[in-house]
């Protein structure tokens, strides 16, 4: 960060390279949680004049940045606001500069997944991946790649999601992408998990680890985290499950836009090993921010978890809370327009099914129509 932003003071303010080398500060900011670092390398970027169209393309991709970046510290109001201004401001070059167009599809997808439609955040995420393949830009688009995969995760597409990511694990291995072919492991631990190969599942998962924590990504260290205690958790290894949850609540503080599903994680584990007040606490915490604001992933686990440790600790208010993960869950699946993909979302997400099944051992019938 330190040499991206001492390269800003020697180039031309307001060039292609002088953009770059914000760019640069801003992506390894947000990845290691250096909110200031993002922040500054963002304010410089807004009060610049491009001095030409590529220029003004690259000041495009660091207010990106600065989106993602806010939306990773659940600063949600802020990032769409400055994602409505970049609207704005790029429309002229969304047709004249691919790589203007392509940091503003990511910025799409971000909003679609806040907002819970796992459909259009696919759509999007391919429409990214095929503006950089256009332009030859293979690193963007094998990471874009990745992020197909976790879409596809996200709609229970599981074979699908599980062919997208080991073709982007074998070109990030091809083109020495390190980064990428870590975030590739870490989404296949979890397709691999859903099938049923724990075993390979955990060895993707703990090289992935592996990776983030000597790159020092923290954010998708700790993500990876949660991973490992998911698999952990479907083995039956409740002990290290439950380390890995502590641990990844622990460095996803300082993004708290994650924390939420990270705490449901952990009282999931908590709930397993019958410890129920203590679930309930974790719950309570992350179903209170999901009252207020939208989450990056986790929002059916989030609901679950709250309904399951309201079930476990007798509180009157839990088939209400479970009717409400239902009604949140058809609503999502509401925006799913394909009869297979709905069916796909509805029984082949773990959590999603799980709801669904609570709900009917606890007679909700008419939530549970249409599965």
């Amino acid at each position: 960060i330190e040499r991206a932003m001492s390269a800003t003071d020697l180039l031309e303010r307001g060039t292609l390279r002088w953009f770059q080398s914000l760019q640069i500060a801003a992506t390894i900011g947000d990845i290691t949680g250096r909110s200031a670092a993002l922040s500054t390398a963002l304010e410089r970027a807004v009060d610049a004049v491009p001095q030409d169209r590529a220029a003004a393309a690259a000041r495009i991709g660091v207010m990106v940045s600065g989106v993602m970046g806010r939306f990773h510290l659940g600063d949600y109001d802020r990032g769409c606001e400055l994602a409505d201004h970049i609207d704005r401001e790029a429309e002229h070059l969304i047709d004249a500069e691919p790589h203007a167009a392509a940091a503003i599809w990511r910025m799409k997808t971000s909003r679609s997944a806040l907002a819970g439609d796992a459909v259009a955040t696919v759509s999007q995420w391919r429409h990214v991946v095929d503006l950089y393949d256009s332009i030859g830009e293979r690193r963007a688009a094998c990471t874009s790649r990745t992020n197909i995969g976790f879409a596809l995760l996200a709609l229970g597409m599981n074979e699908d999601a599980e062919t997208t990511l080991r073709r982007a694990l074998a070109e990030a291995i091809t083109l020495e992408l390190a980064d990428v072919a870590a975030a590739a492991r870490h989404n296949l631990g979890l397709v691999l998990a859903r099938r049923g190969a724990l075993e390979e599942a955990l060895i993707e998962e703990r090289a992935a680890h592996e990776a983030f924590r000597h790159r020092g990504n923290a954010r998708l260290a700790a993500a990876s985290e949660i991973s490992l205690s998911i698999i952990l958790q479907q083995i039956g290894d409740l002990d290290p499950a439950e380390s890995h949850a502590r641990r990844a609540a622990v460095d996803m503080a300082r993004y708290p836009h994650s924390l939420p599903a990270v705490q449901a994680q952990l009282a999931s584990v908590l709930l397993a090993r019958g410890h129920a007040e203590e679930a309930m606490q974790y719950a309570e915490f992350a179903m209170t921010w999901l009252r207020t604001s939208p989450v990056d992933d986790g929002d059916a686990l989030i609901r679950l978890t709250y309904a399951e440790a309201l079930f476990a600790t007798n509180r009157a208010e839990a088939k209400a809370a479970l009717l409400d993960a239902v009604q949140r869950l058809r609503a999502r699946a509401a925006l799913v327009s394909d009869p297979m993909m709905r069916q796909s979302f509805l029984q082949s997400v773990p959590e999603n099914a799980r709801t669904l099944a609570l709900a009917a051992a606890c007679d909700l019938a008419a939530a549970c129509d249409d599965t």
